[in-house]
Protein backbone atom coordinates (compact mmCIF):
# COMPACT_ATOMS: atom_id res chain seq x y z
CA UNK A 1 0.00 0.00 0.00
CA UNK A 2 2.89 2.43 1.16
CA UNK A 3 4.53 1.77 -2.33
CA UNK A 4 1.05 2.41 -4.20
CA UNK A 5 0.78 5.28 -2.58
CA UNK A 6 4.03 6.62 -3.40
CA UNK A 7 3.35 5.71 -6.68
CA UNK A 8 0.01 7.84 -7.08
CA UNK A 9 1.79 10.75 -5.85
CA UNK A 10 4.45 10.70 -8.11
CA UNK A 11 1.89 10.06 -11.00
CA UNK A 12 -0.25 13.05 -9.75
CA UNK A 13 2.77 15.41 -9.45
CA UNK A 14 4.00 14.49 -12.89
CA UNK A 15 0.02 14.80 -14.08
CA UNK A 16 0.68 18.94 -12.93
CA UNK A 17 3.72 19.04 -15.08
CA UNK A 18 1.46 19.31 -18.03
CA UNK A 19 -0.31 22.39 -18.93
CA UNK A 20 -3.42 21.70 -20.93
CA UNK A 21 -3.07 24.05 -24.15
CA UNK A 22 -5.43 23.38 -26.63
CA UNK A 23 -9.33 22.11 -26.39
CA UNK A 24 -12.85 22.33 -28.70
CA UNK A 25 -15.83 22.53 -27.10
CA UNK A 26 -17.56 19.63 -27.42
CA UNK A 27 -14.79 17.62 -28.91
CA UNK A 28 -12.08 15.57 -27.91
CA UNK A 29 -8.51 15.26 -29.16
CA UNK A 30 -6.79 11.68 -29.57
CA UNK A 31 -3.69 10.51 -31.22
CA UNK A 32 -1.84 13.52 -32.88
CA UNK A 33 1.39 14.72 -34.55
CA UNK A 34 3.18 17.56 -35.05
CA UNK A 35 5.27 19.50 -37.54
CA UNK A 36 7.54 22.56 -37.69
CA UNK A 37 7.15 24.47 -40.60
CA UNK A 38 8.02 28.73 -41.59
CA UNK A 39 8.47 29.08 -37.82
CA UNK A 40 4.87 27.42 -36.96
CA UNK A 41 4.16 24.42 -35.32
CA UNK A 42 1.02 22.41 -37.21
CA UNK A 43 -0.68 20.13 -35.19
CA UNK A 44 -2.69 17.18 -36.87
CA UNK A 45 -4.63 14.84 -34.49
CA UNK A 46 -7.89 12.68 -34.31
CA UNK A 47 -10.85 14.86 -33.60
CA UNK A 48 -13.79 13.32 -31.98
CA UNK A 49 -17.36 14.26 -30.20
CA UNK A 50 -16.78 14.13 -26.39
CA UNK A 51 -19.28 11.18 -24.99
CA UNK A 52 -18.58 9.22 -28.11
CA UNK A 53 -15.88 6.14 -28.60
CA UNK A 54 -13.48 5.35 -31.65
CA UNK A 55 -16.02 2.72 -33.04
CA UNK A 56 -19.35 4.51 -32.94
CA UNK A 57 -20.17 5.22 -36.62
CA UNK A 58 -19.87 8.64 -37.26
CA UNK A 59 -17.26 9.20 -34.74
CA UNK A 60 -13.19 9.88 -35.15
CA UNK A 61 -13.62 10.30 -38.84
CA UNK A 62 -11.95 13.33 -38.74
CA UNK A 63 -8.27 14.81 -39.14
CA UNK A 64 -7.94 17.84 -37.88
CA UNK A 65 -5.66 20.93 -37.76
CA UNK A 66 -4.44 23.73 -35.08
CA UNK A 67 -1.30 25.91 -35.73
CA UNK A 68 0.42 27.67 -32.81
CA UNK A 69 3.48 30.04 -33.33
CA UNK A 70 4.18 29.40 -29.37
CA UNK A 71 3.46 25.85 -28.19
CA UNK A 72 0.25 27.72 -26.19
CA UNK A 73 -1.96 29.89 -27.98
CA UNK A 74 -3.79 27.26 -30.96
CA UNK A 75 -5.76 28.45 -33.87
CA UNK A 76 -7.75 25.92 -35.00
CA UNK A 77 -8.14 25.68 -39.21
CA UNK A 78 -10.43 23.67 -41.13
CA UNK A 79 -10.02 19.33 -41.06
CA UNK A 80 -6.98 18.20 -42.54
CA UNK A 81 -9.26 15.17 -44.30
CA UNK A 82 -12.77 14.16 -43.84
CA UNK A 83 -13.51 10.06 -44.20
CA UNK A 84 -14.73 8.90 -47.59
CA UNK A 85 -17.61 6.05 -46.87
CA UNK A 86 -17.27 4.65 -50.54
CA UNK A 87 -13.36 3.47 -49.72
CA UNK A 88 -14.19 0.31 -48.09
CA UNK A 89 -10.68 0.48 -46.06
CA UNK A 90 -12.47 3.76 -44.82
CA UNK A 91 -15.86 2.71 -43.91
CA UNK A 92 -15.65 3.46 -40.17
CA UNK A 93 -13.41 6.00 -40.09
CA UNK A 94 -9.80 7.44 -40.17
CA UNK A 95 -7.46 8.57 -37.24
CA UNK A 96 -4.16 9.04 -35.77
CA UNK A 97 -2.16 10.85 -38.57
CA UNK A 98 1.45 11.34 -38.80
CA UNK A 99 3.17 14.39 -40.94
CA UNK A 100 6.52 14.12 -42.79
CA UNK A 101 8.26 16.60 -45.12
CA UNK A 102 10.36 15.15 -47.85
CA UNK A 103 11.48 17.82 -50.52
CA UNK A 104 8.92 20.61 -49.40
CA UNK A 105 6.16 17.63 -50.39
CA UNK A 106 4.11 16.94 -47.01
CA UNK A 107 3.06 13.08 -46.43
CA UNK A 108 0.39 12.05 -44.16
CA UNK A 109 0.25 8.86 -43.04
CA UNK A 110 -2.80 7.70 -41.46
CA UNK A 111 -5.41 4.46 -40.42
CA UNK A 112 -7.93 3.78 -41.43
CA UNK A 113 -10.90 0.80 -40.84
CA UNK A 114 -13.63 -1.32 -42.33
CA UNK A 115 -16.92 -1.75 -40.60
CA UNK A 116 -15.63 -5.09 -39.36
CA UNK A 117 -13.09 -2.59 -37.46
CA UNK A 118 -9.96 -4.31 -39.26
CA UNK A 119 -7.46 -1.45 -39.65
CA UNK A 120 -5.65 -0.10 -43.00
CA UNK A 121 -2.03 1.87 -43.13
CA UNK A 122 -3.34 4.62 -45.53
CA UNK A 123 -1.82 7.76 -47.28
CA UNK A 124 -2.46 11.71 -48.06
CA UNK A 125 -0.35 14.78 -49.92
CA UNK A 126 0.12 18.44 -49.37
CA UNK A 127 1.83 20.90 -50.64
CA UNK A 128 1.11 23.67 -47.91
CA UNK A 129 -0.41 21.45 -44.76
CA UNK A 130 -3.58 22.73 -45.64
CA UNK A 131 -4.86 20.99 -48.78
CA UNK A 132 -4.88 16.98 -48.57
CA UNK A 133 -5.30 14.24 -51.01
CA UNK A 134 -5.30 11.02 -50.93
CA UNK A 135 -2.65 8.47 -52.50
CA UNK A 136 -4.41 6.62 -55.54
CA UNK A 137 -2.89 3.02 -54.28
CA UNK A 138 -4.27 3.30 -50.74
CA UNK A 139 -4.01 1.26 -48.67
CA UNK A 140 -0.92 1.80 -48.73
CA UNK A 141 -0.23 -1.47 -46.91
CA UNK A 142 -1.31 -4.26 -44.40
CA UNK A 143 0.51 -6.59 -41.92
CA UNK A 144 1.75 -9.84 -43.56
CA UNK A 145 -0.18 -12.95 -42.39
CA UNK A 146 3.30 -15.02 -41.63
CA UNK A 147 3.25 -13.19 -38.13
CA UNK A 148 0.35 -11.24 -37.48
CA UNK A 149 -3.09 -11.26 -36.84
CA UNK A 150 -4.64 -9.69 -39.55
CA UNK A 151 -7.96 -10.50 -41.36
CA UNK A 152 -10.28 -7.78 -43.04
CA UNK A 153 -13.20 -9.83 -41.57
CA UNK A 154 -12.26 -9.25 -38.00
CA UNK A 155 -10.91 -6.26 -35.45
CA UNK A 156 -7.14 -6.36 -35.93
CA UNK A 157 -4.18 -3.54 -35.65
CA UNK A 158 -2.47 -1.89 -38.12
CA UNK A 159 -2.40 1.53 -36.68
CA UNK A 160 -0.22 4.94 -34.99
CA UNK A 161 2.42 5.45 -38.11
CA UNK A 162 5.40 7.00 -37.02
CA UNK A 163 8.05 8.00 -39.76
CA UNK A 164 12.13 7.76 -39.01
CA UNK A 165 14.66 8.66 -41.91
CA UNK A 166 17.78 6.60 -41.29
CA UNK A 167 20.57 9.42 -42.46
CA UNK A 168 23.23 7.04 -42.71
CA UNK A 169 21.39 4.37 -45.04
CA UNK A 170 19.16 6.71 -46.84
CA UNK A 171 15.87 4.89 -45.89
CA UNK A 172 12.90 5.69 -44.25
CA UNK A 173 11.52 3.51 -41.54
CA UNK A 174 7.92 3.39 -40.61
CA UNK A 175 6.82 2.41 -37.11
CA UNK A 176 2.99 1.07 -36.60
CA UNK A 177 0.85 -0.83 -34.33
CA UNK A 178 0.04 -4.83 -34.88
CA UNK A 179 -1.19 -8.40 -33.33
CA UNK A 180 0.94 -11.01 -32.85
CA UNK A 181 -0.50 -14.04 -34.58
CA UNK A 182 0.46 -17.08 -32.61
CA UNK A 183 -0.35 -15.28 -29.38
CA UNK A 184 -3.76 -12.65 -28.72
CA UNK A 185 -2.10 -12.12 -25.62
CA UNK A 186 1.14 -10.12 -27.52
CA UNK A 187 0.98 -6.95 -29.53
CA UNK A 188 3.94 -5.34 -30.81
CA UNK A 189 5.57 -2.50 -32.60
CA UNK A 190 6.28 -3.23 -35.84
CA UNK A 191 8.52 -1.86 -39.13
CA UNK A 192 8.16 -1.22 -42.81
CA UNK A 193 11.26 0.39 -44.93
CA UNK A 194 11.25 2.55 -47.79
CA UNK A 195 13.55 4.28 -50.37
CA UNK A 196 10.74 6.61 -51.22
CA UNK A 197 8.01 6.67 -48.70
CA UNK A 198 5.27 4.67 -50.97
CA UNK A 199 6.47 1.40 -51.59
CA UNK A 200 7.19 -0.31 -47.92
CA UNK A 201 8.87 -3.41 -47.42
CA UNK A 202 7.90 -4.70 -44.03
CA UNK A 203 10.71 -5.55 -41.91
CA UNK A 204 8.45 -6.98 -38.81
CA UNK A 205 8.00 -6.36 -35.06
CA UNK A 206 10.79 -4.33 -33.34
CA UNK A 207 9.02 -4.25 -30.33
CA UNK A 208 6.66 -7.19 -28.65
CA UNK A 209 5.36 -7.12 -25.15
CA UNK A 210 2.01 -8.67 -23.15
CA UNK A 211 -0.80 -6.86 -22.87
CA UNK A 212 -0.25 -4.83 -19.63
CA UNK A 213 -2.57 -6.93 -17.34
CA UNK A 214 -0.88 -5.63 -14.41
CA UNK A 215 -1.30 -2.03 -14.71
CA UNK A 216 -4.20 0.22 -14.21
CA UNK A 217 -5.63 -0.75 -17.40
CA UNK A 218 -5.65 -3.67 -19.95
CA UNK A 219 -3.74 -1.98 -22.70
CA UNK A 220 -1.57 -2.92 -25.94
CA UNK A 221 1.61 -1.50 -27.26
CA UNK A 222 0.70 1.76 -28.71
CA UNK A 223 1.67 4.90 -30.42
CA UNK A 224 5.19 4.47 -31.02
CA UNK A 225 7.81 7.32 -31.58
CA UNK A 226 11.38 7.11 -32.55
CA UNK A 227 14.30 9.26 -31.37
CA UNK A 228 17.85 9.43 -31.74
CA UNK A 229 19.36 11.36 -29.72
CA UNK A 230 23.57 10.81 -28.53
CA UNK A 231 24.09 7.98 -31.14
CA UNK A 232 21.17 5.90 -29.01
CA UNK A 233 17.35 5.33 -29.94
CA UNK A 234 14.63 5.56 -27.54
CA UNK A 235 11.59 4.01 -28.23
CA UNK A 236 8.88 5.56 -26.92
CA UNK A 237 5.37 4.08 -26.28
CA UNK A 238 2.09 3.61 -24.51
CA UNK A 239 1.50 0.75 -22.02
CA UNK A 240 -0.62 0.06 -19.29
CA UNK A 241 -0.33 3.39 -16.44
CA UNK A 242 1.59 5.35 -19.26
CA UNK A 243 4.02 6.35 -21.35
CA UNK A 244 7.51 3.87 -21.45
CA UNK A 245 10.34 3.69 -23.75
CA UNK A 246 13.03 1.35 -24.01
CA UNK A 247 17.01 2.30 -24.91
CA UNK A 248 19.32 0.14 -27.96
CA UNK A 249 22.00 1.51 -29.88
CA UNK A 250 19.89 0.08 -33.03
CA UNK A 251 16.14 0.71 -33.91
CA UNK A 252 15.51 -2.66 -35.08
CA UNK A 253 15.11 -4.17 -32.50
CA UNK A 254 13.95 -3.38 -28.81
CA UNK A 255 12.26 -6.50 -27.86
CA UNK A 256 14.74 -7.69 -25.17
CA UNK A 257 15.70 -4.10 -23.96
CA UNK A 258 14.44 -3.16 -20.51
CA UNK A 259 11.10 -0.72 -20.28
CA UNK A 260 11.48 2.67 -18.19
CA UNK A 261 8.22 4.09 -17.09
CA UNK A 262 8.55 7.84 -17.99
CA UNK A 263 5.01 9.43 -17.35
CA UNK A 264 1.29 8.98 -16.97
CA UNK A 265 0.67 10.69 -20.46
CA UNK A 266 -1.50 8.89 -23.30
CA UNK A 267 -0.53 8.66 -27.28
CA UNK A 268 2.39 11.24 -26.26
CA UNK A 269 4.68 12.57 -28.76
CA UNK A 270 8.34 13.75 -27.89
CA UNK A 271 9.32 16.71 -30.17
CA UNK A 272 12.26 19.17 -30.10
CA UNK A 273 11.32 23.19 -30.52
CA UNK A 274 12.84 25.97 -30.41
CA UNK A 275 15.81 23.67 -29.04
CA UNK A 276 13.41 22.39 -26.41
CA UNK A 277 12.80 19.17 -25.52
CA UNK A 278 8.46 18.22 -25.13
CA UNK A 279 5.77 15.34 -24.60
CA UNK A 280 2.11 15.47 -25.57
CA UNK A 281 -0.70 14.30 -23.97
CA UNK A 282 -4.56 14.31 -25.17
CA UNK A 283 -7.78 12.46 -24.59
CA UNK A 284 -8.38 12.53 -20.91
CA UNK A 285 -6.94 14.19 -17.64
CA UNK A 286 -3.21 13.34 -17.51
CA UNK A 287 -3.35 11.61 -14.02
CA UNK A 288 -6.59 9.34 -15.15
CA UNK A 289 -4.46 6.10 -15.21
CA UNK A 290 -7.57 4.22 -15.36
CA UNK A 291 -8.87 6.26 -18.67
CA UNK A 292 -12.27 7.11 -16.94
CA UNK A 293 -12.08 10.42 -18.38
CA UNK A 294 -11.10 8.88 -22.19
CA UNK A 295 -12.24 11.07 -25.15
CA UNK A 296 -13.72 14.07 -23.34
CA UNK A 297 -10.30 16.64 -23.33
CA UNK A 298 -7.93 18.30 -25.61
CA UNK A 299 -4.03 18.74 -25.64
CA UNK A 300 -1.20 18.89 -23.21
CA UNK A 301 2.25 19.59 -23.16
CA UNK A 302 5.00 19.36 -20.42
CA UNK A 303 8.77 20.05 -21.17
CA UNK A 304 11.27 17.55 -20.77
CA UNK A 305 14.58 17.61 -19.10
CA UNK A 306 16.68 15.50 -21.04
CA UNK A 307 20.17 16.25 -20.23
CA UNK A 308 22.12 12.70 -19.46
CA UNK A 309 20.38 8.74 -20.64
CA UNK A 310 17.09 9.55 -19.38
CA UNK A 311 14.79 11.49 -19.77
CA UNK A 312 12.33 13.47 -16.93
CA UNK A 313 8.85 15.41 -17.79
CA UNK A 314 9.18 18.76 -16.26
CA UNK A 315 6.72 21.88 -15.88
CA UNK A 316 5.55 23.86 -19.19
Amino acid sequence: MKIQKIFMNNTQACADSFRKVYEIKGRYINDHCFISHCNEMHLFYIDGETGKGCYDIGNEVIIGHAVSKDLISWEEKQPALVYDQSLYFEERGIFAPYVYEKEGRFYMFYSSHNLSKAQYMCLAFSDNLYDWQRYEKNPLFIPSSDWALWNESIPCSCRDPHIFYDEDKNKYISLWVADIKENKKLSCIAASVSKNLLSWQEAGPVLIRKHSFYESIICKTESPCLVKKNNLYYLFYRHGSGTKYCISDSYTDFTYCDSYYLGPSHASEIFLFNNQWYISSCSRLVSDLEHKTDRSTGLYLARLSWEGLHPEICSF
